[in-house]
């Protein structure tokens, strides 16, 4: 297992363990075993945590998000070219690529004689 999912699941247990604990001081607020201000200071501080571990795990899984993606001209080159590319496709995939590759043209077609 590489070192990134390893540390994608230990901040998620530091997640779970931060909930737990917030849900546990509730409980122990309310049963009257902890005053107010200490609820109040665990609460502080898991809720620190959690938020910390929760950026850290966004932060963690946008790296295994992004595709190592090889230039665009390395590309073109092995598969022969666009023609090539474009050549071997069916209509829909050929109207997709273009799709991204054209932009729309800013301006509207406007019909000019009377209907």
């Amino acid at each position: 297992m590489p070192d990134q999912a390893r540390r994608i699941i230990a901040v998620e247990h530091e997640v779970q363990t931060s909930r737990r604990r917030l849900a546990g001081a509730a409980t122990l607020l309310v049963d009257g075993t902890l005053d107010r201000a200490g609820y109040e200071a665990l609460r502080d501080r898991e809720r620190t945590t959690l938020e910390a571990a929760e950026a850290e795990l966004v932060r963690l899984r946008s790296l295994t998000m992004i595709p190592s993606l090889p230039p665009l001209d390395v590309v073109l080159s092995e598969v022969g070219g666009w023609a090539a590319v474009l050549h071997g496709a069916d209509v829909a995939a050929q109207r997709d690529v273009l799709g991204v590759l054209v932009e729309p043209h800013p301006r509207t077609p406007r019909r000019l004689g009377a209907l």
